[in-house]
């Protein structure tokens, strides 16, 4: 891959389920693309952890892929540019390689009651840090694999562990948008918090150094490793228009809006940094608002439960199912799709539901959840009502999902035409890195209207869904 030859750029994306990879030209067409499934270890209803050994060989699968299929082509990457899942924590051992704990994932809840003893503390969290404390984040599962890990054990989440490899042990360092969801971050200094930090008994001087989102880092097989993102911020990016608000549905389901250089004060939902660099010797940084969703569960809840045999059937089953006035409507606290207890349904009989309607009114629900946060984004003048939603991700295949969201929010919704926008957005910030800043070609098609008769029973059925959870989060809800 010499002089001479057309310039190309990769993007990689590690996410819960698989590892994408995109290889975009000069004009931000995509050449190529690749995904390689990963698996998941469900060890309880709370504890879930992934092999970082597997995740790792999936990035260096697709990365080696991708360059086989440039050679094939005569094209010569320029960057390579990296964004994967958040909040997960690992142990290694920085000579050996070696794993002394797996990822404890984003999905992982065993530290809740940890978690809710620091309720003093929740006002100060969000604060300085931007995000209210949660199991899910990063500070709690870095606390309890330092107090088991001693020095010089490596304690990181997944994109400095995955750059480590990548460079072969030379680089090691975190990057803002990853340390941004640990609870120790501090948003507006940009850097590791020493209050944060004692809040969760971590150590900050084994924390990594923190790298900016836009940073040449090393070179693999002699191509600039040029920019590493959380997967969110990476799929906002991939559309180059960042003041655009996005809908990305996937294991994890956001509403995800820039708020340009400055942190968004209103204390309503995680704040983090989208993106960071360098610019004339001072670090820079754009921030971000995002209300996220764990659906994925919900999913795997039904199936587990025997409701679906897959998630296509999921799909099918949702897509083509009515749901009428006189349905029972459900309400599941995100908490609650682990467990798979049912948190509230406003009907006295349950018999009323058939499993395809309990199929339905779930995935339902999972609309209506993003449709709330659509309506308090619109409430703070982040969204204007008016401006289309641009939806990406995999899950963006359920249109009853999409046709919930219109039908109760009002919502006008272009659907990209690239599921993976997070990949693509990890090509492109890693072109910047090479001083390349390329055209988005990510497009969509707006999402069609369903009739008006079944809008207005789509809206009837948001409001008592609305109801609902109101009732769920007062504990008004009639013992079960």
């Amino acid at each position: 891959m010499g002089d001479g030859l057309d310039k190309v750029f990769l993007g990689i994306d590690q996410g819960s389920s698989s590892t994408k990879a995109v290889v975009l030209g000069l004009d931000g067409s995509v050449l190529f693309s690749e995904r390689i499934a990963v698996s998941t270890n469900f060890l309880s209803d709370i504890e879930v952890e992934q092999n970082p050994i597997e995740l790792f060989e999936s990035v260096k699968g697709c990365i080696d892929n991708a360059l086989a299929f440039c050679d094939r082509e005569n094209l010569h990457v320029s960057s390579i540019g990296l964004a994967c899942q958040r909040s997960g924590v690992l142990a290694f051992d920085r000579d050996s390689f070696d794993i002394l704990h797996p990822l404890i994932s984003w999905r992982d809840t065993r530290f809740s009651s940890q978690i809710e003893s620091l309720e003093r503390y929740a006002g100060q969290i969000y604060r300085q840090g931007g995000i209210p404390p949660h199991p899910g984040y990063a500070g709690a599962k870095i606390g309890y694999l330092q107090s088991r890990f001693g020095a010089p054990a490596l304690i990181s989440t997944l994109d400095a562990f995955l750059l480590f490899r990548l460079s072969g042990g030379s680089y090691l360092a975190t990057e803002a948008t990853h340390a941004a969801r640990t609870l120790l971050f501090n948003l507006k200094a940009l850097n590791w918090d020493s209050d944060l930090c004692r809040i969760f008994n971590v150590d900050r001087s084994r924390l990594l150094k923190i790298d900016d989102s836009i940073s040449n880092r090393f070179s693999y097989r002699g191509i600039p490793v040029t920019a590493m993102l959380g997967d969110q911020q990476a799929a906002l990016l991939g559309f180059g228009a960042p003041r655009r608000a996005l809908l990305n549905l996937g294991t994890l389901s956001s509403l995800i809006v820039s708020s340009g250089e400055s942190v968004f004060e209103a204390a309503f939902s995680p704040r983090s940094v989208l993106y960071s660099q360098i610019s004339d010797g001072a670090r820079l940084a754009e921030y971000q608002v995002e209300a996220s969703v764990p659906s994925d569960p919900m999913i795997q809840m039904l199936i587990n439960r025997g409701y679906a045999k897959s998630r296509e059937e999921v799909q099918e089953t949702s897509d083509s199912t009515e749901l009428t006035i006189n349905d029972p409507v459900l309400f599941f606290k995100p908490s609650d799709w682990q467990g798979g207890a049912l948190a509230a349904i406003d009907s006295d009989s349950r018999d009323l539901l058939k499993p395809e309607k309990i199929v339905t009114a779930l995935v339902e629900n999972l609309g209506f959840v993003l449709s709330a946060f659509i309506d308090l984004f619109v409430e703070k003048n982040l969204i204007d009502p008016k401006t289309e939603i641009v939806v990406s991700g995999g899950m963006s295949r359920l249109s009853r999902i999409t046709n919930s969201i219109m039908g109760a929010s009002n919502s006008l919704l272009t659907k990209a035409d690239l599921e993976d926008s997070t990949a693509y957005g990890a090509a492109l910030m890693g072109a910047l890195g090479v001083g390349v800043k390329l055209p988005s070609k990510l497009n969509g098609s707006s999402v069609p209207h369903v009739s008006s008769q079944r809008n207005s029973v789509t809206k009837e059925r948001y409001i008592r869904w609305l109801k609902l959870r109101t009732m769920a989060f007062e504990n008004q809800l009639p013992e079960s």
